[in-house]
């Protein structure tokens, strides 16, 4: 594009993208949603590439979606000077700006660092420390950029409910072992957040604190008496406009109210990379082997209960099978007679009072352990009687089709 400004360039494509021109429209007539501007400025203290001259030679892609473009070189500097812009027309605001600065030899390029940018926040002059491949650490140099979007938001919100389009400069990772960890460790953190929850959700139901409990059990009584389903959307709203003003007004996020402060500091100290642990080659090995193990028999767990619920409706144990079938019929009578909302209220005032009740009572969970009683397939195939005809079959059968290979 020109090298006018971007100010004068949104005013060019502004009314272009006047939310007013599109009050009419058809769901197949949405592609371009706006326009992005970019204008690469300049990028300072760059490394040294060249060992003899103590130079570099940079310049930069800029990749928007399924477009790229480049900069051109600037030789022997540390402070290249750009001042170049570029229009990308933007089909999807979700997607992102990424600007990475190579050095140009002969045969190659060699990577100096990299920023990526959401084309949402797009708006503004930034001044961005390069990051390193993996966008995960600070590299060398900073790098300037001015930027500016014009959408239109009534095509923008369309566009977000069609299909994403592929992105073909996208390479699937490979396997590697930090970014496995790195992976483990996300969902470490979901878990632990849901087990936080949890932990809260059993001191209620223990009576830890009674006020707490108390206030639990008006609260869950009053609930479910006058539950409607319009306060499902109605909740989900309420939760993303209380983190929204808990942002803008310093109030606590839910992830605040549900972690406590000990696992909090567990997890400070397990982050810390000065507590002494041993970073050798073998503790690498029995660490990324803990987690195998881990992830092994989750995938264990999971795969043997599916397997048992679909046992219960194959009568592989007809004892089960039947107090299964003679339990749905029977829930299918109180059903029938009894409104469900009565039901999850009894349910729900004998589940929270039992402790209150009887505080030695001990927790049961009625559905685990009956589908604990039931084998797997696994467990199945290891319970399954050989009989000496059958094994000799077997064997038979084996040597026949080793004597076809081999022929």
């Amino acid at each position: 594009v020109s090298t006018q400004s971007t100010g004068r360039l949104r005013k060019t494509y502004a009314m272009s993208y006047n939310p007013l021109n599109y009050l009419t429209y058809k769901w197949e007539d949405v592609e371009d949603v706006g326009v992005l501007i970019v204008k690469v400025i300049k990028c300072i203290d760059l490394p040294e590439t060249d060992n003899i001259i103590g130079t570099s030679d940079p310049f930069c892609f800029i990749e928007v979606e399924n477009t790229r473009v480049r900069t051109p070189t600037m030789y022997k500097t540390h402070d290249p000077v750009w001042n170049k812009q570029f229009k990308f027309n933007i089909k999807d605001i979700h997607s992102t700006l990424n600007i990475r600065v190579f050095d140009e030899e002969k045969n190659k390029y060699n990577f100096l660092g990299c920023v990526k940018l959401p084309i949402l926040e797009a708006h503004v002059i930034h001044r961005c420390l390069l990051k390193d491949r993996k966008l995960e650490r600070v590299g060398y140099g900073e790098i300037f950029l001015e930027t500016e979007l014009v959408y239109n938001p009534f095509k923008a919100a369309i566009k977000t409910l069609l299909p994403r389009e592929e992105n073909l400069m996208y390479e699937e990772p490979k396997f590697k072992r930090n970014l496995f960890m790195q992976n483990f460790k996300r969902v470490y953190t979901l878990a632990t957040v849901a087990l936080s929850l949890g932990l809260s959700i059993q001191r209620i139901y223990n009576w830890e604190n009674k006020a707490k409990s108390a206030i639990a059990l008006m609260l869950y009584i009053l609930l479910v008496v006058t539950f409607e389903l319009y306060m499902v959307p109605m909740f989900a709203a309420i939760v993303i406009i209380y983190e929204f003003l808990a942002r803008w007004v310093g109030f606590k996020t839910f992830e605040t109210w549900i972690l406590n402060a000990d696992q909090q500091d567990i997890a400070s100290k397990d982050d810390d990379p000065d507590d002494g642990e041993d970073f050798s080659l073998t503790a690498k090995m029995k660490m990324v082997m803990g987690v195998c193990q881990t992830v092994q028999n989750s995938l264990d767990l999971v795969a043997s209960y599916c397997e048992r619920v679909k046992n219960v409706f194959n009568w592989t144990i007809p004892f089960l099978s039947f107090m299964a079938a003679t339990a749905l019929i029977s829930g299918t009578i109180l059903l029938y007679f009894i409104p469900l909302r009565w039901l999850v209220l009894c349910w729900g005032i004998n589940k929270l009072t039992v402790k209150l009740r009887n505080p030695e009572y001990e927790e049961n969970q009625e559905v685990l352990n009956f589908l604990s009683r039931l084998p797997s397939d696994v467990e199945l195939n290891q319970m399954r009687i050989i009989s000496k005809e059958s094994s000799k079959r077997k064997d038979r059968h084996g040597i026949c089709q080793k004597s076809r290979r081999h022929k």
